[in-house]
């Protein structure tokens, strides 16, 4: 298993980058042949910015805000996310909604809200070993659906008072996957801490197959020549997790396309940035000024509305 718990996770990704460019494993699969890198573990520990930030990478930051924010919400309608990403709708069944939605599966799919009696039992009992969250169904096995959970469970433990939070992945895509899914899970961590009153402890996710298609490989040599794991470190350690904040309080006005009534003045100037309107004007709080600056940054470096992964 290839581990990855020493670095940001900014660090961990490039570093996974790397390796996929001198795999020699190549196999074929359902999508077209792809880099196998076998089993692979992230740690990401609680104040990391967690956000992809390399040169070239251009990650869809609209898009991985909207997505952990519409998990939230608990949704299965595909319209939030091919607002963002318009070729989204590949992935839906019905063209409507969406078979392995994570957040659908966590508050209604099985019939109960698997986050609010998860959250019970942590109540009640912090040193619980038994909340485990559930994203694949046994009627997922076999189905015919072009949308079935790559994360197939949540496990959530309360150590040193501290939410930590591990996911199980049965397969991951490096280029495309890995990234959201961080960042989708870290808010969704935040989210639980909050209702717990208490801060973060790490992120953790263990996928049994960690790959990169082929047809990707050129972008992540070119993504490796450009960043360099020092800056990288350096870049991550200047900032933080605690916008994620303002992300959580405005999640409905995000998941609405309402971000003219984002509270936070640097959260809704970055993505009203990043969707092509009239740039906010508002003079930013100095509360606000160091997510500013983090937003100023990633500015020049990610991509948003109706672009792509």
């Amino acid at each position: 298993m290839i581990t990855f718990n020493d670095l940001s996770f900014n660090g961990q990704y490039l570093s996974a980058l790397e390796i996929a460019t001198r795999s020699p494993h190549v196999a074929p699969s359902r999508l077209g042949d792809m880099v196998n890198l076998g089993q692979a573990f992230f740690e990401i520990k609680p104040n990391d910015p967690r956000l992809v930030f390399l040169s070239g990478r251009k990650l869809n930051a609209v898009f991985a805000i909207v997505e952990a924010c519409w998990v939230l919400r608990g949704s299965n309608e595909l319209a939030p996310l091919a607002r963002e990403i318009a070729t989204y709708g590949d992935f839906s069944d019905d063209g409507v909604t969406l078979n392995g939605a994570y957040g659908y599966r966590l508050r209604s799919y099985f019939d109960f809200d698997q986050i609010e009696q998860g959250l019970e039992i942590l109540k009640l009992d912090p040193s619980s070993r038994r909340v485990v969250l559930s994203l694949y169904d046994t009627d997922d096995l076999g189905k015919r659906s072009k949308d079935i959970p790559c994360n197939t469970s949540v496990f959530l433990k309360i150590i040193d008072r501290k939410l930590d939070l591990t996911v199980i992945n049965r397969s991951n895509d490096l280029f495309l996957g890995v990234p959201y899914n961080i960042f989708t899970f870290g808010i969704l961590q935040a989210y639980l801490a909050k209702r717990l009153g208490m801060d973060i402890g790490n992120q953790r996710h263990f996928t049994d197959c960690l790959h990169a298609y082929t047809e990707n490989l050129l972008k992540i040599e070119a993504i490796v020549r450009a960043n360099k794991l020092s800056e990288v470190e350096e870049r991550s350690a200047a900032f933080n997790w605690e916008y994620s904040a303002a992300i959580l309080e405005n999640a409905n006005a995000i998941v609405d396309d309402d971000f003219r009534s984002i509270t936070s003045d640097g959260l809704r100037a970055f993505l009203l940035s990043l969707t092509k309107d009239d740039c906010d004007r508002t003079t930013h709080s100095d509360s606000d000024t160091h997510h500013t600056t983090f937003y100023t940054f990633l500015a020049d470096r990610v991509i948003g509305r109706r672009s792509a992964r």
